[in-house]
């Protein structure tokens, strides 16, 4: 893991500040000034956020399933959380992303300033795939329910 991470570094300062294939800016990182660096970061920090969240909540999904809780409240609950995360976090990304090159551009860190407007659909459908699932799953539940009733 220390290994991992140093490379994960090595990666962030050696490289201009991206988002999906857009470059911006010097060569690398590191010739950023200190409030330059830090913005990297943040956004580095952002992206890291999402994916533990999401591994986090896919572990939790998996549990409940080795437990046998298939078609339960949490387990629905936990779908709904990693759909949201997967719909919300691309919109945060792109607003994130604008905001932190126009300060980068206001430092002097980048020689221009052009908003993006490229949004993540891939992630923006899986998203809304998984909260379709969760209603999906959620109204066979409510069947189901109504079935043990009136047997």
């Amino acid at each position: 893991a220390p290994f991992l991470i140093w490379q994960a570094f090595q990666a962030i300062w050696a490289h201009p500040y991206s988002y999906q294939q857009y470059d911006v800016g010097p060569p690398n990182v590191a010739a950023y000034s200190a409030l330059g660096k830090l913005l990297v970061v943040l956004a580095s920090g952002l992206g890291m956020v999402q994916e533990v969240a999401t591994l986090v909540l896919m572990h939790r999904l998996v549990r409940q399933f080795q437990r046998g809780d298939m078609l339960i409240a949490a387990t629905l609950r936990t779908m709904k959380y990693i759909a949201w995360i997967a719909m919300i976090m691309p919109v945060i990304e792109i607003l994130f992303y604008n905001l932190n090159t126009y300060w980068l551009y206001r430092l002097g860190d980048i020689p221009a300033w052009q908003p993006l407007y490229t949004i993540n659909v891939m992630m923006l459908a899986l998203g809304l795939f998984l909260y379709a699932l969760y209603m999906l799953i959620q109204h066979a539940i409510a069947l189901q329910k109504d079935a043990d009733l009136t047997v």
